[in-house]
């Protein structure tokens, strides 16, 4: 996805939205990486939008498995930040787009796994055991 193409899109989403990616943008989001994993989890869809946001800004590659699971939330605007963060550290997209259909997306989502899952067994696993998010979807 190009910029222009992902700023169209941003200009699509709600004003949160778009005023969390551009805060993140400019690197003020600094917390420490453990926190941000459990940000990354929160209830809150404004909290996980901004450390998407953030996670992608940082490159981290450790949050791609949070990345990952964001792609299947329930919030629009969580999820289109979740598929620019991941494109950002990895360069890759897997055919993700977040206004897809649920079963399109799940499809994606399946090949983002199985991504992660053979790049586990090159890297520790550094994901702590949690269950579903609140705002994931179904």
């Amino acid at each position: 996805m190009s910029l222009r193409h992902a700023w169209t899109i941003a200009a699509g989403t709600t004003m949160t939205g778009l005023a969390l990616w551009l805060i993140c943008a400019c690197g003020s989001c600094a917390a420490p990486a453990t926190d941000l994993y459990s940000r990354l989890q929160d209830q809150d869809p404004g909290v996980r939008s901004a450390a998407v946001v953030e996670a992608g800004n940082r490159k981290d590659p450790n949050a791609a498995t949070y990345l990952v699971d964001r792609l299947g939330d329930s919030e629009t605007e969580v999820r289109f930040f979740a598929a620019l963060a991941l494109e950002k550290i990895t360069g890759q997209t897997m055919g993700y787009r977040y206004y897809e259909p649920s079963d399109r997306r799940e499809e994606a989502i399946g090949r983002w796994r199985e991504w992660l899952k053979a790049r586990s067994t090159s890297q520790p696993a550094s994901r702590p055991a949690s269950g579903p998010v609140q705002g994931d979807a179904p």
